[in-house]
């Protein structure tokens, strides 16, 4: 007989006593199910890698060396209906105190949800008219609802070109593993990372429904910039890459993944999978979380074995784990181009009160 340790049988017992209802709403293929967050907890995941380098400043394509020969190529196959953009809303904000889609600029006068759907609509000198890409949204069930509220409340809603989709929900743990449970003692539940956007997009139908679409722009609804950038997508086209990241030059402040080499493949590793002998300080770029990808690459890794990370963090004033995959990953799967962009028009992330005053700011200065 397997002997498992207590803690893993404690959990165990606590997940069989879940009501159905959370475990169905749980255990969805694609997702997390409750066998194999037993498995992780007794023996977690670790980056397969036995050398983490970090990658040189000139390794990098940077904006001058792409914006002009590419923009032709970008815009057409924007025109073209070839390219959907797919926003990631479905974290909590626990940094910022609640949904960041919700999150209101307040000089602006736009929640950044309301923000990105202005932006979804792409306008060009090269061009006589707008074009609005058709537009994904990722939420959890838990957010479902509120995101569908707050865009019917949007006077340039249209509701045939923006679709949201389900991402994926698993129970919080304490560190010792047992079922974080809330005031009235039902378990909560969390959305597992935007890792889950292969699989819920696929699952989702939106991709059958729209043949037409043969590349995708991946971003943060919290990046308040405009991540529509044609001459990226034109040398992600020309480059036949897979996946094609935006990186900017990093800051001391700048906290998420960076760009390093590993097992000979430049890719973007999280800090928090870093080993304690890289110097995170001395990594020249920043991976801002905003990638182009093919539509075949995102098929394809949902047929993939995907990391499951042990995530720490503090809500609501107690230290949680949450286990959750990273989109990073897809730079492992696949070839990946990397092209530094402007970090004043392409990356202006939204994470705490802090960034919310100085991206406000700045932007109504660009309204002015």
């Amino acid at each position: 007989m397997r002997f498992e340790p207590g803690f893993v049988t404690t959990l165990r017992e606590e997940l069989v006593r879940l009501h159905p209802i959370i475990v169905d709403r749980i255990d969805r293929p694609g997702g997390l199910m409750l066998q194999r967050l037993l498995e992780l907890v007794s023996q977690p995941q670790e980056l397969p890698a036995t050398i983490v380098e970090n990658v040189f400043e000139k390794s990098m394509i940077t904006h001058a060396d792409f914006r002009e020969p590419y923009v032709h190529q970008g815009v057409s196959s924007l025109v073209s209906g070839k390219v959907a953009l797919c926003l990631l809303a479905g974290g909590s904000g626990t940094r910022i105190g609640g949904p960041k889609f919700m999150t209101r600029l307040p000089t602006v006068g736009l929640s950044l949800l309301a923000l990105k759907m202005v932006q979804s609509t792409f306008v060009h000198e090269s061009i006589q008219k707008s074009v609005s890409l058709p537009t994904w949204i990722m939420v959890s069930p838990s957010s479902r609802r509120a995101v569908e509220e707050n865009l019917k409340s949007f006077a340039f809603w249209e509701p045939s070109r923006v679709k949201l989709f389900e991402q994926y929900e698993s129970v919080r743990l304490t560190p010792d593993n047992r079922v974080v449970r809330d005031a009235t003692g039902e378990p909560e539940v969390h959305p597992t990372g935007h890792g889950d956007l292969p699989n819920a997009l696929v699952e989702s139908g939106l991709l059958d429904a729209n043949p037409q679409i043969e590349h995708v722009i991946i971003a943060n609804v919290d990046n308040a910039a405009q991540v529509i950038d044609p001459s990226v997508i034109g040398m992600h086209v020309a480059s036949g890459s897979s996946v094609t990241c935006m990186v900017v030059k990093r800051e001391l402040k700048d906290a998420g993944g960076v760009i390093a080499w590993a097992n000979g493949n430049m890719q973007i590793i999280e800090n928090s999978l870093l080993p304690d002998c890289f110097e995170v300080e001395s990594a020249p770029w920043h991976n801002t979380n905003t990638m182009i990808a093919s539509i075949k690459a995102i098929n394809d890794a949902a047929t993939r074995e995907w990391r499951w990370n042990r995530v720490r963090k503090q809500i609501n004033n107690k230290l949680v784990v949450q286990y959750e995959r990273f989109i990073g990953q897809l730079t492992e799967f696949y070839e990946t181009s990397f092209a530094e962009v402007e970090r004043s028009k392409r990356f202006l992330p939204v994470k705490n009160q802090e960034d919310l005053d100085r991206v406000d700011a700045i932007l109504s200065g660009w309204a002015q």
